[in-house]
């Protein structure tokens, strides 16, 4: 199923699934609104040591990369859980462009 997201609220009521102990996973609103949040700034050693702060920001200086998005996700109520392209959603969440496209291609939970 194809989900087309044409505005930033829904865009910001999308979960990440970036997970810290003791608190639910995020969504794309509460990442962009709070720079503090500890899921920012975990960081990744097996990846050179980035955190997803810095990942943001990388994909905020790719302007090319938010356009249009398709990814992929699955439903959690009344939203969906983003299974790839967290980094270029949250830049483009807080980028607020003029023009842009948002296109979740949904998994049945079951699958």
């Amino acid at each position: 199923m194809r989900v087309v997201i044409s505005d930033l609220d829904a865009v910001g009521r999308l979960v990440v699934p970036w997970r810290v102990s003791g608190r639910p996973l995020p969504t794309v609103r509460e990442l962009t609104e709070d720079p503090e949040h500890p899921a920012l700034h975990v960081v990744h050693p097996d990846f050179d040591g980035w955190t997803h702060a810095g990942r943001i920001e990388q994909k905020l200086g790719e302007p090319q990369s938010l356009p249009e998005l398709i990814l992929p996700a699955v439903p959690t109520g009344a939203s969906y859980l983003l299974i790839d392209g967290c980094h270029r959603t949250c830049a483009l969440y807080r980028s607020r462009p003029s023009h842009w496209t948002l296109t979740l291609i949904v998994a049945d939970r079951a699958s």
